[in-house]
């Protein structure tokens, strides 16, 4: 079936959306809605316009995961106990370094608190949140500490990265991670339940600025069966898989593949367009919006949207920060739409 050509009533009739940390985006009155844009990227089907420019993503935060409210400006303490302090120059948090948890990875039950993640309030919450879920936007879910965060989160940075590779340890570690899998497990059937989240942001940070935290051959031993299993978790529900990984991470790509994840926000350190040319379609990769000064002129702002078509022109792409410039916002909208509409549905 053939797609409608573009209309200029789909950028005047508009509609400004929330994001998060503040941010807005504009709802374009697009011929799909951005949840089915979104839902096209990863069934690996050309969408309508660069996925991200619509605030596609209604993001899901329930203040009942401790994970979640931890990471709040007010801080406080994880599922298991931990006490995390927020950061506002990264806009992000941290355990306190120097005084860890669990002295010894192998009796880790001893330190923790156990978890019931069942026991938390998710009725309310989503009875709370029920007036800003927008149906065609697709809920993102959020998990915040994935294994390695969750290990230093333990132990410390340093004792966490000795524990991945010092036999001794390495069985309180596999028994730990198969805990969070568990644990994992049914924050995503409750997420899905409560919430019907259609993606899940899963964060865990393999990488420095310059380079990698572990080898590949420990990333394998020690966590690919582990991340495997969450993203399994999430395809068995209908849910896509997210990874927030920061760091230098290239050579890790591939076990991402490996791992069955759908796409991946990597930041711009890492060759995104090697990486991209390299593997096509078996992941979906995020690109950032060029930074614009509101006081750029029409042909700046064609030229940033043409060269960015360049990136997102044969699909799988997202863009991030896409609002950040409206005039780009919308001049992107439009070159898309127009290419995009010259597929099939």
């Amino acid at each position: 079936m053939s797609r409608p050509d573009f209309h200029q009533d789909e950028i005047r009739n508009a509609v400004t959306v929330p994001g998060i940390f503040g941010t807005t985006f504009q709802k374009f009155a697009g011929p799909v809605t951005p949840r089915r844009n979104m839902e096209l990227l990863y069934e690996k089907k050309m969408p309508y316009w660069v996925p991200g420019l619509c605030g596609e993503f209604n993001y899901v935060r329930p203040q009942c995961m401790p994970d979640i409210a931890s990471r709040a400006p007010e801080g406080g303490r994880d599922m298991f106990g931990i006490e995390w302090t927020y950061v506002p120059v990264v806009r992000g948090s941290i355990v306190k370094p120097g005084n860890p948890t669990v002295p010894d990875i192998n009796e880790w039950e001893k330190y923790v608190k156990e978890v019931d993640v069942l026991s938390w309030d998710w009725a309310g919450c989503a009875e709370s949140m029920k007036s800003k879920m927008d149906p065609t936007r697709m809920a993102l879910g959020n998990i915040t500490c994935g294994f390695f965060e969750r290990l230093i989160s333990f132990l410390d940075f340093e004792a966490a990265a000795i524990a991945l590779v010092d036999e001794e340890q390495q069985e309180g570690v596999h028994r730990l991670f198969n805990r969070l899998c568990e644990i994992y497990d049914q924050e995503i059937d409750c997420l899905k339940k409560y919430f019907d989240i259609g993606a899940l942001n899963f964060h865990d940070d393999w990488g420095s600025q310059r380079a990698p935290f572990f080898k590949i051959e420990t990333l394998r031993e020690m966590i690919l069966p582990y991340i495997s299993r969450v993203v399994e978790s999430c395809h068995r529900r209908g849910i896509y898989f997210d990874f927030h990984c920061c760091g230098f991470v290239e050579p890790f790509v591939q076990v991402m593949i490996e791992a069955g994840m759908d796409s991946w926000g990597g930041q711009e350190l890492n060759d995104k367009l090697k990486l991209k040319a390299t593997y096509g379609d078996r992941l979906i990769w995020t690109f950032p919006a060029p930074e614009l000064s509101e006081n750029a002129s029409d042909d700046e702002i064609r030229a940033a949207a043409a060269r960015f078509m360049e990136i997102a022109g044969n699909g799988g792409v997202i863009i991030q920060g896409g609002a950040s410039n409206k005039r780009f916002a919308e001049c992107l909208y439009e070159l898309s739409r127009r290419e995009y509409a010259k597929y099939s549905d």
